[in-house]
């Protein structure tokens, strides 16, 4: 409460906030897009296999 109470008296917290919370979506997205590449590029291996031993 207290906590909030202090935002509400320091209007420039709430945009450092969002600004924090949208750094940290962004850094997860990036790790997901990272993850799926790697995951196509695993997928990708396994379907030259496949071709080369049909």
């Amino acid at each position: 409460m207290a906590e909030q109470q202090a935002a509400t008296r320091h209007p420039a917290v709430n945009p450092d906030r969002d600004v924090a919370a949208l750094q940290e979506q962004r850094r997860a997205d990036v790790q997901l897009m990272q993850a799926l590449r790697q995951t196509q590029l695993e997928h990708s291996k396994v379907l030259e296999a496949h071709t080369k031993t049909l």
